[in-house]
């Protein structure tokens, strides 16, 4: 579980003091980079909401991010809704909308994504993939020989690239996000600050994290066009290809594209299903937005928090799956009303709830 808001029941003490604040804008917003301490997996599930409910509220697609030929080219097809700060990451898929309305249309988790990409260890996966990142060769043609299903067996795995999106210099990246990439080796120390100690020209295969630059070439200068990268080799032979982390992530969505399109039958190119991204308030500083902006034209990017209020929000189906938040609010109200009555006083009742989210995940918590 990700979200507080997905337990169904809240603790009794929270709900009975008022309980439920949120404090967030119903938008992403621009917001300095923070360092969470690494967030807490919740133990268990009770019923309620879906699993993660960050993905199903990110139903609401704001147009005034698209223009309007963008919005018809592709208003035909679903919406590939992501939830990658989740402990587990998530993809859900919203239906278009209909040209009449339609109140049985409901919001479909497909399933699990997983927050890596695994490259087979082979000369022609590294031709493939340098041929790919120069523009060479199709997502479809490098799924087919380069990337691997599995992170186990004789790969290179790249684990959570969308943590480092962004990012100017190692040495300015939050500590947690370096802590929890395993392809981060060795810190060294220089004047301005500490950096990989990584040889890009080592011999070995892998993956290295990196100071570099956007056009892959350039050598870092200490300004905006500077960018953390990966240094990927999949054979000794071959010399190591620069990898931005805007890139890998891509290869991440278009994973959840595909799975998607799975579910329809439809003729268009699953990398053209418009994707809508949840990210936690500790991800929306400047930096991680804008290489997110410019990655993905067109995708539309919600606060998590906000996003879980939404699909906490959404009403049941049936008479067993009722809503667990509005219920939660509705017996705290019942309850105080039934108080206020007892009192007998002619004053007149007046109660307004005051809702809390908390977000608890592997990578941080808000």
């Amino acid at each position: 579980m990700s979200l507080a808001t997905t337990s169904g029941a809240m603790p009794a003490g929270g709900a009975a003091g008022g309980g439920l604040a949120m404090a967030h804008q119903a938008q992403a917003i621009a917001m300095p980079a923070a360092q969470p301490p690494p967030g807490a997996e919740i133990p268990g599930q009770m019923g309620g909401p879906p699993v993660t409910v960050a993905a199903l509220g990110a139903d609401l697609v704001d147009k005034s991010q698209l223009s309007m030929k963008q919005v018809k080219n592709v208003s035909h097809l679903p919406i590939v809704a992501i939830d990658l700060c989740a402990t587990d990451p998530m993809v859900a898929s919203f239906p278009p909308k209909p040209s009449e309305p339609d109140l049985s249309l409901r919001a479909t988790i497909i399933g699990k994504l997983q927050p890596e990409v695994s490259f087979n260890k082979s000369e022609s996966s590294q031709k493939m993939l340098k041929k790919y990142l120069s523009k060479d060769k199709s997502y479809d043609e490098l799924r087919k020989t380069s990337l691997s299903t599995s992170s186990k067996g004789d790969v290179v795995t790249i684990h959570k690239p969308y943590q480092w999106m962004g990012m100017r210099r190692l040495q300015d990246t939050p500590d947690f996000v370096k802590e929890n990439d395993p392809v981060v080796k060795a810190i060294g120390k220089r004047e301005g600050g500490a950096t990989a100690a990584i040889s890009e020209e080592a011999s070995l295969e892998g993956v290295h994290v990196t100071n570099g630059t956007l056009d892959g070439i350039s050598s870092p200068n200490g300004d905006d066009f500077d960018r953390v990268v990966y240094k990927v080799r999949l054979v000794n032979s071959k010399k190591a290809v620069t990898m931005l982390p805007e890139e890998a992530t891509n290869l991440i969505l278009a994973v959840a594209q595909t799975s998607v399109a799975r579910k329809n039958i439809l003729e268009d190119d699953p990398l053209d299903y418009p994707i809508s991204v949840a990210f936690p308030a500790w991800a929306s500083h400047d930096a991680c937005l804008e290489a997110w902006m410019d990655s993905v034209p067109g995708a539309v990017f919600y606060q998590r928090s906000i996003a879980a209020l939404c699909g906490a929000m959404q009403p049941g189906t049936t008479q067993s799956t009722q809503n667990a938040l509005l219920d939660r609010i509705t017996k705290v109200t019942r309850a105080l009303l039934s108080e206020h009555q007892k009192l007998n006083d002619g004053t007149r009742f007046e109660y307004e709830p005051l809702v809390v989210l908390a977000g608890l995940t592997n990578d941080g918590i808000e």
